[in-house]
Protein backbone atom coordinates (compact mmCIF):
# COMPACT_ATOMS: atom_id res chain seq x y z
CA UNK A 1 0.00 0.00 0.00
CA UNK A 2 2.65 2.32 0.67
CA UNK A 3 4.41 1.73 -2.32
CA UNK A 4 1.34 2.54 -4.57
CA UNK A 5 1.36 6.14 -2.26
CA UNK A 6 4.82 6.63 -4.07
CA UNK A 7 5.33 7.41 -7.33
CA UNK A 8 8.28 7.58 -9.67
CA UNK A 9 8.96 11.06 -11.56
CA UNK A 10 10.46 10.27 -14.87
CA UNK A 11 11.78 12.62 -17.44
CA UNK A 12 8.93 12.98 -19.04
CA UNK A 13 7.07 14.27 -16.22
CA UNK A 14 8.76 17.58 -16.37
CA UNK A 15 9.33 19.82 -19.69
CA UNK A 16 12.85 19.89 -20.99
CA UNK A 17 14.98 22.75 -20.45
CA UNK A 18 14.51 23.39 -24.51
CA UNK A 19 10.67 23.29 -24.15
CA UNK A 20 10.89 26.02 -20.93
CA UNK A 21 13.23 28.11 -23.10
CA UNK A 22 11.45 27.68 -26.60
CA UNK A 23 8.18 29.01 -24.56
CA UNK A 24 9.84 31.58 -22.75
CA UNK A 25 10.96 32.85 -26.37
CA UNK A 26 7.76 33.11 -27.60
CA UNK A 27 5.99 34.17 -24.86
CA UNK A 28 9.17 37.04 -24.87
CA UNK A 29 8.66 37.58 -28.54
CA UNK A 30 4.79 38.23 -28.39
CA UNK A 31 5.30 40.59 -25.78
CA UNK A 32 7.79 42.45 -27.38
CA UNK A 33 5.52 42.47 -30.50
CA UNK A 34 2.67 43.90 -28.35
CA UNK A 35 5.04 46.55 -26.51
CA UNK A 36 6.17 47.69 -30.10
CA UNK A 37 2.98 48.20 -31.66
CA UNK A 38 1.44 50.18 -28.62
CA UNK A 39 4.57 52.26 -28.46
CA UNK A 40 3.93 52.95 -32.40
CA UNK A 41 0.33 53.59 -31.96
CA UNK A 42 0.73 55.93 -29.13
CA UNK A 43 2.84 58.03 -31.15
CA UNK A 44 1.13 57.96 -34.24
CA UNK A 45 -1.70 59.44 -32.07
CA UNK A 46 0.56 62.12 -30.67
CA UNK A 47 1.78 63.18 -34.25
CA UNK A 48 -1.55 63.28 -35.16
CA UNK A 49 -2.61 65.94 -32.46
CA UNK A 50 0.85 67.61 -32.77
CA UNK A 51 -0.64 68.02 -36.59
CA UNK A 52 -3.84 69.61 -35.57
CA UNK A 53 -2.30 71.84 -33.32
CA UNK A 54 -0.13 73.02 -36.61
CA UNK A 55 -3.04 72.82 -38.36
CA UNK A 56 -4.72 75.57 -35.85
CA UNK A 57 -2.04 77.93 -35.86
CA UNK A 58 -1.16 77.87 -39.55
CA UNK A 59 -0.70 81.14 -42.01
CA UNK A 60 -3.33 79.52 -44.23
CA UNK A 61 -5.65 79.23 -41.34
CA UNK A 62 -5.21 82.42 -40.29
CA UNK A 63 -5.95 83.48 -43.83
CA UNK A 64 -9.22 81.59 -43.75
CA UNK A 65 -10.72 83.31 -40.47
CA UNK A 66 -10.78 86.59 -42.63
CA UNK A 67 -6.88 88.21 -41.75
CA UNK A 68 -4.90 89.77 -45.29
CA UNK A 69 -1.43 89.73 -45.25
CA UNK A 70 0.06 93.07 -47.64
CA UNK A 71 2.92 92.94 -49.25
CA UNK A 72 4.97 95.53 -51.42
CA UNK A 73 5.86 94.97 -54.93
CA UNK A 74 8.86 92.76 -54.07
CA UNK A 75 6.81 90.21 -51.71
CA UNK A 76 8.14 91.73 -48.40
CA UNK A 77 5.29 92.13 -45.65
CA UNK A 78 4.18 95.81 -45.03
CA UNK A 79 3.61 96.12 -41.29
CA UNK A 80 2.48 99.20 -40.69
CA UNK A 81 -0.40 101.85 -42.61
CA UNK A 82 2.10 104.52 -42.16
CA UNK A 83 4.79 102.75 -44.03
CA UNK A 84 2.95 103.38 -47.26
CA UNK A 85 2.51 105.50 -49.97
CA UNK A 86 0.39 107.36 -53.04
CA UNK A 87 1.15 105.28 -55.63
CA UNK A 88 2.50 102.05 -54.34
CA UNK A 89 1.99 98.92 -55.53
CA UNK A 90 0.48 96.23 -52.72
CA UNK A 91 -0.50 93.06 -52.86
CA UNK A 92 -2.98 91.48 -50.72
CA UNK A 93 -3.32 87.84 -50.56
CA UNK A 94 -6.34 86.47 -49.04
CA UNK A 95 -7.30 82.97 -47.93
CA UNK A 96 -8.81 82.30 -51.34
CA UNK A 97 -6.44 84.36 -53.37
CA UNK A 98 -4.51 87.17 -54.19
CA UNK A 99 -5.33 90.67 -55.23
CA UNK A 100 -2.96 93.36 -56.47
CA UNK A 101 -3.69 97.30 -55.42
CA UNK A 102 -1.98 100.62 -55.76
CA UNK A 103 -2.10 102.62 -52.38
CA UNK A 104 -4.19 106.28 -53.24
CA UNK A 105 -3.48 108.28 -50.37
CA UNK A 106 -1.38 108.73 -47.51
CA UNK A 107 -3.86 109.55 -45.13
CA UNK A 108 -3.27 107.24 -42.25
CA UNK A 109 -6.05 107.20 -39.59
CA UNK A 110 -4.50 105.48 -36.35
CA UNK A 111 -6.95 103.54 -34.40
CA UNK A 112 -8.82 105.89 -31.34
CA UNK A 113 -7.94 104.13 -27.93
CA UNK A 114 -11.13 104.18 -25.67
CA UNK A 115 -10.94 106.87 -22.95
CA UNK A 116 -10.90 104.63 -19.91
CA UNK A 117 -12.58 105.33 -16.97
CA UNK A 118 -11.44 105.34 -13.46
CA UNK A 119 -13.49 102.64 -11.02
CA UNK A 120 -14.89 104.18 -8.28
CA UNK A 121 -15.21 102.12 -4.88
CA UNK A 122 -18.88 101.48 -4.25
CA UNK A 123 -20.43 102.69 -1.11
CA UNK A 124 -19.92 100.25 1.07
CA UNK A 125 -23.51 100.42 3.22
CA UNK A 126 -21.60 99.12 6.40
CA UNK A 127 -19.88 101.73 8.17
CA UNK A 128 -19.19 100.23 11.25
CA UNK A 129 -15.78 98.47 10.26
CA UNK A 130 -14.34 101.40 9.35
CA UNK A 131 -11.75 101.52 6.71
CA UNK A 132 -7.85 100.65 6.25
CA UNK A 133 -7.09 103.55 3.69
Amino acid sequence: MEAALHRVWTDDDYPSARKLHKLAHQNTSRSKESTSQTFVEHKSHELERTALKLEGVSFQRVLDRGFVLVTDDEGQPILTAASMNPGMNIGIKFGDGDVHAIVLNDDVQKPQKKKSEKKKPPKSSDDLQGSFL
